[in-house]
């Protein structure tokens, strides 16, 4: 009846979250005769030496290791998915499988990109207003330029709710002010607004709760193997209720 395999392609071009999930899928694919699977990654994933145990199986992209780089090196997007459809064509990909999350909305996307862009400018405002102030009023401009531009960036970088210099521990630090009753900041609010998805004070306290759970757990384990496994479950679980589903 099945004259040769179904030739699979999955995908899987996170950093992390369901990368073990991903390595079972694959492995499971390779055990079953009736499928012959490959599987598409990004260098970029925490844990691509593991697939690089599957051989001519894999296929990797470069993708981004920061969120940045979605802006930055948006002009690679074209080359990878000229890449990735010649490969489907030389192996004669009869079905492609996504194991990635669930995709954005175009309204995410677009708040996604307004929250790097607003990024950007607090940063622009840091570097332009010295310049420009020592330039109408010498040393002295320049000096409260430099005031000026460090206050609107402190201003644009609290509203927008980033704390400290780790963006992964700034968002759990917002997360659990929110759960505490702190109210929004304006650009935290406007951003929210163009991806029609706010966080609400029962989502804030869901995911505090986690981060509070992984961290206790975290503390009590010495493997680096498990502690992945942690991180990428806490990744996953945060996604689930960031999207409105709960344990």
């Amino acid at each position: 009846m099945f004259d040769e395999p179904i030739r699979v392609m999955f995908i899987y071009w996170g950093r992390r979250g369901l990368t073990q999930f991903a390595m079972e899928a694959m492995s499971a694919a390779l055990k079953n005769n009736r499928l012959s699977p490959t599987i598409s990654v990004s260098r970029q994933n925490e844990s691509f030496t593991r697939f690089q145990s599957f051989g001519s199986h894999v296929f990797p992209v470069d993708t981004f290791s920061r969120s940045p780089g979605a802006v930055t090196q948006a002009w690679q997007v074209p080359a990878i998915r000229k890449r990735f459809f010649k490969r489907l064509q030389r192996d004669r990909t009869q079905v492609v499988i996504e194991l990635m999350p669930r995709r954005l909305t175009d309204g995410e996307r677009s708040g996604d990109r307004l929250f790097l862009h607003l990024q950007v400018l607090s940063s622009v405002f840091l570097l332009m207003c010295p310049a420009l102030g020592g330039v109408l009023r010498g040393w002295l401009g320049g000096g409260i330029g430099l005031i000026v531009g460090w206050m609107v960036r402190t201003w644009m970088r609290r509203s927008m709710g980033l704390r400290g210099a780790n963006p992964n521990d700034g968002f759990f630090i917002r997360m659990r002010e929110r759960a505490n009753g702190a109210r929004r900041g304006v650009l935290d609010a406007v951003i929210e607004n163009v991806r029609h998805r706010q966080f609400n004070r029962e989502q804030c306290i869901a995911i505090t709760r986690a981060w509070d759970e992984t961290g206790q757990r975290l503390a009590r384990i010495t493997s680096q193997e498990e502690k992945r496994a942690l991180i990428n479950a806490l990744d996953a679980k945060v996604k689930r209720i960031s999207y409105g589903q709960y344990d």
